[in-house]
Parts: C-alpha cells; structure tokens; sequence
C-alpha cells in the first residue's frame, strides 16, 4: 500500500482528534465530513476523474474553513490539489499553492510521504514551468524524504529517474539562433 495513503488517514483522524478536544459539536462534523470529502477526492483522482476530485478537494477546504486543530489536513489537501494541478498540466496553478501545501506538513516525521509527494510534484512544476533549478532542488528534497519512508521504494525509483533526467536537462546548452534565422528558416 502507497505510504501516503497512511499518513493521509493519520492526518485525517489527527484532525478529527484535535476538533474533538476543542469541544465544539459543529467543528467536529465539519471536520469529519472534511475528511470524506478528501477520502472521495482521493478516490476519484485514482479513477481519472481529475476534475470532480477538485471539487471534493475544495469542498473538504470549505468545511474546514476556520476549525482550529486542522492545518495538517489543510496542508495536505492543498497538496493533492497541487498533484491534481500538475496531471492536468497547471502547473502556475500547482506552484500558487506551494507554501500553503508545504507549511503545515513540514518539522513532523509523520508527514514525511505526504511533503515528499508534494517536493516531487513541485519539482515536476518547476521543471515543466521551466525553472530547472527549483526543478531539481525540489525533486532532490523529495528523494531525501522517500529514502527515509519505508516501503517507498517505487517512489524513490521514480523521483530519482526524473530527477537524473532534470540534471541532464540542465547540462545542455541552450541551442539559440538569430531572431531572423528562426523567423525565415535561414
């Protein structure tokens, strides 16, 4: 089973928990039913249906709209929305939500397959935005984060082949011609 499927659901109940002892009746609902929503989303992101999963996203992020005790599962559905931006080839859309996927993710050991999925998915934005530096050093934090997380060996296979593909990428020089050359084929 895909590590981050694990950390998702810890996420998920983590937040539940928290509401929970913040005692409000309506927070822990909203939180609950958040985490269907992101369940959902999930689901119809493996079955290809990528912009119905948005919208299941999007709604979990209106549920969890000020319930305190909730970053995390926040964090990590602004992350499955970046990966669902970057299959769709958004990848402006994906880089916008950065810092609001990464932030509550970040200095917990737990997270670690969900930040690294997220790194690897930024790294492909970069990449394809055509910042190969932030590329790299995006898919090289990812593959430190996967070589850590076990049973994750598929996932460090694939974040290392894209990433050697990104320094090769970089290595090349930039073929350029004339502006006339390139506009009458000269």
């Amino acid at each position: 089973m895909d590590p981050n499927y694990f950390a998702a659901e810890e996420i998920v109940l983590e937040a539940v928990h928290n509401v929970e002892t913040g005692g409000n009746g309506d927070h822990i609902v909203n939180a609950i039913r958040a985490g269907h929503c992101q369940q959902q989303g999930q689901r119809l992101y493996h079955e290809g249906k990528h912009l119905e999963a948005l919208r299941q996203y999007e709604e979990a992020l209106d549920k969890l709209r000020g319930i305190p005790g909730t970053e995390c599962l926040r964090s990590l559905i602004y992350a499955y929305i970046l990966e669902t931006y970057v299959v769709l080839g958004r990848y402006r859309d994906a880089l916008a939500l950065r810092d609001r996927a990464i932030t509550g993710l970040e200095g917990d050991d737990r997270w670690s397959p969900c930040l690294a999925a997220c790194c690897g998915n930024l790294g492909i934005a970069f990449a394809s935005s055509g910042n190969l530096v932030d590329g790299i050093q995006y898919l090289e934090r990812a593959l430190a984060l996967y070589e850590t997380i076990p049973n994750a060996a598929a996932n460090t296979k694939q974040t290392s082949q894209n990433l050697e593909i990104l320094r090769r990428k970089a290595q090349r020089p930039v073929q350029t011609s004339p502006w006339w050359k390139r506009l009458f084929g000269g």
